[in-house]
């Protein structure tokens, strides 16, 4: 019994979330049918979402960025949340050199292709302190002189 999905050779099964089994049978060109055979499609976990933390730099250098779970996968870095471009695939991020604030997407792949959510991480560019004051002074020949910045 059950409802035919499809006649043809090759059957395109609905978007899926759970393990599901569907039946074929082949059938002569005078209406014999076979006896039906069980094929199940089996859904693979997606990974857990990496765990990274981001870092400040001095503005004009590069950040290693460094996920921390999970393990046993593939790790793929990106310029957005979602699409975007592919920047890296790899553990460790090395990013171009940066003089703003910059967020950055990291995903993880398990063998079976399926992907965990991106999870952000963003390299702050800290602010360079100002420039230190100092006063001169005058001193007689063979003196020491005490300089201090303020």
């Amino acid at each position: 019994n059950g409802n035919l999905l499809f006649s043809g050779s090759t059957f395109t099964t609905p978007t899926l979330n759970s393990n599901t089994t569907y039946y074929v049978e082949s059938e002569n060109g005078s209406g014999c049918k076979s006896t039906r055979t069980s094929v199940t499609v089996t859904i693979d976990a997606a990974p857990s979402s990496p765990t990274v933390i981001g870092t400040s730099i001095c503005s004009g250098q590069t950040a290693m960025l460094t996920p921390s779970a999970p393990s046993g996968v593939t790790f793929n870095w990106y310029d957005a949340a979602s699409n975007g471009n592919l920047l890296f695939s790899g553990s460790t991020f090395t990013t171009p050199t940066l003089n703003s604030n910059t967020t950055y997407y990291v995903e993880s792949e398990n063998g079976s292709g399926c992907k965990s959510t991106r999870t952000s991480v963003t390299v702050t560019i800290d602010a360079a302190p100002s420039s230190p004051t100092v006063i001169g002074t005058s001193i007689c020949s063979g003196q020491t002189a005490m300089l201090t910045p303020s």
